[in-house]
């Protein structure tokens, strides 16, 4: 009797132990048709869904990334391009502009300094400036030749060899009014004689002087008032012109 029921509860054991493998296995076999998976399996699967959905998104955003990078390093070759331009012809707009020298000015000066300071006449040296500022521009010139006068060849040349439109004075040795008067005007105020500049209508200029009527001087009464002048540089190198006269009209004016 004890062997038979040892037998019995081993049975029982054996059997009870099959039927938890069955069940075991059932539910494994159920799981696996339904889609349904362990803890650990329903971790992972959700989780590579997600890697396939960032990967995708990822995929997608590189698209648009990849043109902004092309417009934006366009956009840099074209800014390159600009900055490199001044540095090809040699120009740099940072770089500070100065004129060009003018040599042949300083000797100008020196030599009116030297041949009119010793005048003490006022009208005097109103004259011999006029006549050195008249040589050094072309001298003497007639009326009816005045059209013949090529000076505007000779200025485009300058402006060719200089490179420039800014042209130095004492560069200048075809000149006609307004250089002129700038050359007399400029160096009368280098050894100190009072002079205007005046600029007219068509490229005419001319300088105004104050002199004072020698014949009025010795009269009781007061001083005489000075009277203005037109110095002429170009018909009659020296020649002092009243003002609102008619030679001093026909000077200023067409």
């Amino acid at each position: 009797m004890d062997d038979k029921s040892s037998d019995v509860g081993y049975g029982r054991s054996i059997s009870s132990s099959s039927s938890l493998r069955r069940g075991s296995r059932e539910k494994t076999n159920f799981c696996i048709s339904t889609g349904f998976g362990s803890p650990t399996e329903e971790r992972t699967e959700p989780a590579s869904g997600r890697n396939t959905v960032a990967s995708k998104s990822a995929t997608k955003e590189k698209g648009p990334r990849k043109g902004r990078g092309k417009k934006e390093e366009e956009k840099l070759k074209e800014e390159e391009e600009v900055l490199a331009a001044p540095k090809l012809t040699g120009e740099s707009s940072d770089k500070e502009w100065f004129p060009p020298p003018d040599p042949e000015f300083c000797i100008y000066v020196y030599e009116a300094t030297k041949s009119i300071l010793p005048i003490t006449n006022v009208k005097e040296q109103i004259e011999v400036l006029a006549k050195y500022v008249a040589e050094k521009m072309g001298a003497k010139i007639a009326k009816d030749k005045l059209p013949d006068f090529s000076w505007e060849l000779h200025i485009s040349e300058l402006k060719v060899q200089l490179k420039s439109n800014v042209i130095p004075i004492g560069y200048i040795k075809k000149g006609i009014f307004y250089h002129r008067a700038l050359l007399f005007k400029a160096l009368a105020d280098k050894i100190g004689l009072g002079c205007s500049l005046v600029r007219g209508e068509y490229g005419r200029a001319w300088n105004e002087v104050k002199l004072v009527n020698e014949s009025r001087k010795g009269l009781t009464g007061g001083l005489p008032l000075p009277e203005v002048y037109i110095v002429d540089l170009m018909f009659h190198p020296g020649a002092l012109l009243k003002l609102q006269s008619r030679e001093a009209d026909l000077y200023r004016f067409l």
